[in-house]
């Protein structure tokens, strides 16, 4: 259940809806979390918080936002992030950890 739940999140942020306008330095386009978080909560903070914001991580940067809706959307991919790096370490954990009882001490990864 765990890869539905970080699927939905990582998939959420791709920026596939368009905009009317946006600066010359934005990602174009919006993504299905942030529109349906900003329509969900509709909250404006008397502070900013920082929020990730990019197509890719090659894209990725750091920008700031009052919209407390806003950063709800953009955090939630950052969830599924989470949960796909733990369940990868649990994974590979797991694997060296079963090798390791198959096989002789010399021939046993370390970690």
């Amino acid at each position: 259940m765990d890869y539905i739940v970080e699927a939905i999140a990582i998939i959420s942020e791709q920026p596939v809806i368009s905009t009317r306008g946006k600066s010359s330095g934005a990602t174009k386009g919006t993504s299905v979390a942030s529109l349906a978080s900003r329509q969900a909560i509709d909250v404006q903070l008397p502070f900013r918080l920082p929020m990730f914001t990019g197509k890719s991580l090659f894209t990725l940067r750091i920008a700031m936002t009052r919209h407390l809706g806003a950063w709800v959307g953009r955090t939630i991919p950052s969830v599924g992030y989470v949960i796909m790096t733990k369940d990868v370490t649990e994974i590979i954990l797991k694997s060296v950890r079963r090798y390791n009882a198959l096989f002789e001490p010399e021939d046993k990864m370390a970690w």
